[in-house]
């Protein structure tokens, strides 16, 4: 059996967040480029990112106005069901 066709991608990426994301890989017995292909490959399955994001806003006590140490994103777990959504 032929073995598919490949390209070579380049990213830009924090030196710690790599290394962070290699140990945690490693352990789970891949590398990132396993890993980056397991998460496209599930992107394009659920057509679209496979976990939820969305922007954390939290409230001073009291106040209406949203946190200022609020600055990124918040990046909520993939659901336990490995992203295969479904509606009752």
């Amino acid at each position: 059996m032929k073995k598919p066709k490949s390209t070579n991608l380049s990213i830009r990426m924090e030196i710690d967040l790599k290394k962070e994301a290699e140990e945690l890989f490693g352990n789970l017995g891949m590398n990132l480029t396993t890993a980056f292909n397991i998460f496209v490959r599930q992107s394009l399955q659920v057509k679209g990112l496979p976990f939820s994001v969305r922007l954390q806003t939290e409230m001073k006590s009291g106040s209406e106005k949203p946190s200022e140490s609020c600055d990124e994103p918040e990046v909520i777990d993939a659901p336990s069901d490995g992203g295969n959504h479904t509606t009752d």
